[in-house]
């Protein structure tokens, strides 16, 4: 038993070292590269989804407050009924966002990683967005439980999973000397 157990461990990294192959993280040889240095120090949201969007230049040329929204989407995990529809900005960086998870998810799929295509890119959910805008443009609490239907505790623990996030983004970009995301942090 020990030994399929260990087999089908032994299968599964095969997979996912070609996943990382393919989308650069590492080399034939398994060195890590500059993208694999990136994605090790993001524990707390989707490496592979948010190093892609780093390296895609999505997050290069936001305002801080639409960074800040977008990454929302890591954290937040629950499905509201009604939420509202996040502005056009905010919209077209969360349709980068689920673009850039469906290509990872196929590519893992064609790399014979078990995952659900759909499932995971409707796991990041835009619930929060305005909500997170409106804190990081400086907004008073009460005006923000005004935008959205979340309980303030779900909030202030989705912030706080926010914030660990963007360190980790920042000890990332800071790893590779992109100080472009450095200013931002403040």
């Amino acid at each position: 038993m020990r030994s399929s157990t260990a087999l089908a461990f032994k299968d599964e990294l095969k997979a996912r070292k070609r996943v990382l192959r393919r989308l650069g993280y590492i080399t034939s040889d398994d060195v890590v590269e500059l993208k694999g240095k990136v994605a090790c120090e993001i524990s707390s949201a989707d490496e592979l989804t948010l190093t892609e969007l780093m390296f895609s230049g999505v997050l290069k040329d936001v305002k801080a407050e639409e960074m800040v929204s977008l990454l929302s989407c890591f954290v937040w995990q629950e499905k509201l009924q009604d939420a509202a529809k996040p502005r056009e900005e905010l919209e077209l960086l969360f349709t980068q966002l689920q673009d850039t998870a469906q290509r990872i998810a196929k590519v893992q799929l064609e790399c014979k990683v078990q995952i659900d295509v759909e499932s995971f890119v409707s796991s990041f959910r835009p619930d929060i967005m305005e909500a997170v805008y409106a804190w990081a443009k400086g907004s008073k609490f009460y005006e923000i439980m005004e935008i959205t239907q979340v309980f303030e505790g779900s909030l202030i623990r989705a912030i706080r999973r926010l914030e660990k996030v963007l360190q980790q983004l920042i000890l990332a970009a800071k790893s590779i000397g992109k100080t472009e995301l450095k200013l931002k942090e403040t």
